[in-house]
């Protein structure tokens, strides 16, 4: 009996769920219709999230529209009770330069200033955002705490406005427990976005589970 036991509760909870259900719940209690006569990759992903998603009325249409609406700056959307219309299904791009061993600008004399804004300035008229990873250590001959800080500050107030800073809570890479980047509320002159960790990472060393994210969320 107690072999069977440990068997079952053994199946149980080793069940893996994917990335969707496991953090969004996002099961659908109804069936909805959406509609859209436009074609991407990013109207498809919004059509399945929407219908895995959905928890209104059984039954409603949804419209997905993609039209030009002065009404609606850069990369907005509008939303009402049956449509949801945007200038475009394109948000722009996400980079990750110079860290790890990846090139970027700082491999032909430049500076993340001048890799983020010649991307910035080709999105400008289309409403597109550049979202700059500051996560960068190639080098190790200084404090990898202090890296981050010294590459970007210098660079504050030099980024267009449609460049968002992307920083890592911690200044060093999602560790159980490290004080917030000091870039956040260094950086004035500049759009920055917090990257937080809410899957489980680098707390599995020595064969050993512990995960304590709520705690850092709290923080």
């Amino acid at each position: 009996m107690i072999v069977v036991l440990f068997l079952t509760l053994t199946a149980y909870f080793t069940y893996a769920e994917d990335g969707h259900n496991l953090w969004l719940r996002g099961k659908s209690t109804a069936s909805v219709n959406i509609l859209c006569k436009a074609t991407s990759p990013t109207l498809e992903i919004a059509k399945r999230e929407l219908k895995q998603g959905w928890q209104g009325k059984e039954g409603t249409t949804i419209i997905l529209s993609v039209k030009n609406d002065k009404a609606i700056k850069n990369d907005g959307f509008k939303l009402t009770q049956t449509e949801i219309q945007a200038n475009n299904d394109f948000g722009g791009f996400w980079v990750k330069a110079n860290s790890e061993g990846q090139s970027g600008p700082q491999d032909y004399g430049r500076t993340h200033v001048d890799g983020a804004n010649v991307l910035a300035d080709a999105l400008k008229p289309f409403g597109g955002i550049v979202m700059w990873r500051a996560f960068v250590y190639n080098t190790f001959n200084e404090d990898r705490v202090k890296q981050v800080y010294n590459e970007f500050m210098p660079l504050d107030g030099q980024f267009h406005d449609n460049v968002i800073i992307q920083v890592k809570n911690g200044p060093i890479d999602f560790q159980l427990c490290e004080p917030f980047s000091p870039l956040f509320g260094a950086m004035k002159r500049t759009s920055i976005m917090p990257e937080v960790r809410i899957t489980q990472e680098y707390m599995n060393a020595f064969g050993f589970w512990g995960s304590d994210v709520g705690r850092i969320f709290e923080k």
